[in-house]
């Protein structure tokens, strides 16, 4: 999958906002059901647009989208993640122009995000994750809401959380 992606630097995406992201195809590996899943990443947002800087999308775009996840940074600063109904924001801000580790969890119904090993947000999640159309990186699935920044180690785990509380963050 993928489209126009302009550069990849030391091993990070480029992507500049205005239709850059890496796309992977459908799979039963994105239907976390009720498990438990890790969602990481290391970002360095250029800018904070209006929208949301989509780090990781899955769905089939329109109302598809939210019975799935979406890792995002939102134009205030914040990391948030929504599935379904469930929309939930971190506190600390995160800066531009700057390497961040992002990661979200889910292990049984706690919901947790962390910034730079930070424990940042904890909630409650039970919803069933299920696959819908794949996953994209840097954009959100049927908009043309993009990342603006670089990304690195994209990673998704399903069945495992992978943090729990504060952590060294991995060079």
């Amino acid at each position: 999958g993928g489209s126009k992606l302009t550069k990849i630097i030391d091993g990070a995406v480029h992507f500049d906002g205005n239709g850059d992201y890496l796309e992977a195809t459908s799979s039963t590996d994105f239907a976390f059901g009720t498990g438990d899943f890790t969602l990481e990443a290391y970002i360095y947002a250029t800018s904070l647009p209006n929208t949301n800087n989509r780090i990781f999308c899955s769905g089939a775009g329109g109302s598809g989208d939210r019975t799935n996840f979406q890792l995002m940074v939102g134009s205030a600063g914040y990391l948030e993640f929504a599935h379904s109904s469930n929309y939930q924001t971190s506190n600390g801000v995160i800066g531009t122009n700057k390497w961040h580790h992002v990661a979200a969890t889910r292990e049984g119904t706690s919901l947790r995000m962390f910034v730079d090993g930070r424990l940042l947000h904890t909630g409650t999640s039970s919803v069933n994750v299920t696959e819908n159309g794949g996953v994209t990186i840097g954009r959100e699935f049927g908009y043309s809401s993009y990342f603006n920044g670089y990304i690195s180690n994209a990673r998704i785990l399903k069945g495992t959380a992978l943090y729990t509380d504060d952590f060294t963050v991995p060079a």
